[in-house]
């Protein structure tokens, strides 16, 4: 039945993250301290094979379409995706992927990331949640289906518990330095400054 594919559809998402903020929990990385510099390599494979898992699930699951898509849709959830393709490339031009995927902690697993706040960061304070953002909007207009509203919701969702957990830790690393930072850059959504022109 339809209803029941949507229920463990939204049941995956909450299981995946669950497990995810539990395993980005200071607690949990000690209690796993045994794997050492290979955590977050660990941490990113587990992290994509339960994406992976519930993207291909949901890809299962026969769509019901809120409209049929057109070329004028098509071509419009091309907009916010290729945005947001260009976010997440400015956000990789300051962090570096390989931090990002762990590699680099394999050399030396004591480096501590420093406070960024140049490029980007200079705009909103997670490029890469607005970036995703972006895409997942640019492909619900590509493919309005109820799967992938509900996708959308979900990661909508954690994003946001995701950055205030995130955004307690990082208070925690670099105390006043991010609290002040983070009361002149907006989280997601740039400000508009017409005051230039």
């Amino acid at each position: 039945m339809p209803v029941n594919n949507y229920f463990f559809l939204i049941l995956f998402w909450g299981i995946y993250f669950l497990f995810h903020s539990l395993l980005a929990s200071d607690k949990v990385k000690e209690r796993l301290s045994f794997v050492g510099k290979y955590y977050r390599v660990c941490y990113n494979l587990i992290a994509t094979g339960g994406l992976l898992f519930i993207l291909f699930y949901a890809a299962l699951i026969p769509p019901i379409k809120f409209y049929e898509t057109t070329d004028l849709t098509k071509f419009l959830s091309l907009i916010p995706a290729t945005y947001g393709i260009l976010v997440i490339k400015s956000a990789f031009r300051i962090y570096s992927l390989r931090e990002f995927i762990g590699i680099n902690q394999l050399k030396d697993s004591d480096s501590m990331e420093e406070f960024k706040k140049e490029g980007i960061l200079k705009k909103v304070r997670h490029p890469l949640y607005s970036g995703s953002i972006l895409i997942l909007l640019g492909f619900i207009i590509f493919s309005p289906s109820l799967g992938n509203f509900i996708n959308f919701t979900c990661i909508l969702i954690y994003i946001f518990i995701g950055i205030k957990l995130e955004e307690k830790k990082l208070v925690k690393i670099y105390g006043q330095k991010y609290a002040e930072y983070k009361t002149k850059v907006p989280m997601l959504i740039p400000k508009l400054n017409f005051k230039n022109r």
